[in-house]
C-alpha cells in the first residue's frame, strides 16, 4: 500500500473500504464477498434497510457498467463484472436513504482477469 494507505490502515489493492464503519472492521454497508473476477458475478454482502437500496458498478469515468435494486430487508446482492483480459479497477456504489437523506457508499473493486 502506499504511504496515505498505509498510514491509515487501509490495503492499497482490492476492496478498499471508503466508509468508516468499514475501516473500523465491522464490515460497514456493503461488503464484496470472495474474490472480484472479470466476468464473474460479484458477490456483496449489504446491511438491510428498511428501504430500497440501489447499487451500481461504475467504471473509472464515473458512467454506470450494471445497476441493481436491492429490496428492503435483503442481505445479499450480485452484480456482473464485465469480462477484461487484465486487471481493471471499478468504483460501486451504494445508495440508501437513513434519517430522511440519502447516503451513498463508495468502494473500489479490483477485478482479476479471467
Amino acid at each position: 500500500p502506499d504511504a496515505a494507505s498505509a498510514a491509515l490502515g487501509l490495503p492499497g489493492e482490492g476492496v478498499t473500504p471508503i466508509d468508516t464503519a468499514s475501516a473500523t472492521g465491522t464490515g460497514g454497508m456493503v461488503v464484496v464477498e470472495g474474490h472480484a473476477v472479470a466476468g464473474k458475478p460479484l458477490k456483496l454482502r449489504v446491511a438491510p434497510q428498511a428501504s430500497p437500496m440501489r447499487i451500481e458498478l461504475e467504471d473509472d469515468t464515473g458512467a454506470v457498467i450494471e445497476e441493481s435494486e436491492i429490496a428492503p430487508h435483503v442481505t445479499r446482492a450480485t452484480l456482473p463484472l464485465p469480462p477484461a483480459t487484465a486487471r481493471a479497477t471499478y468504483l460501486l456504489a451504494l445508495h440508501y436513504t437513513r434519517n430522511g437523506g440519502e447516503e451513498t457508499v463508495i468502494r473500489t473493486v479490483v477485478a482479476a482477469p479471467h
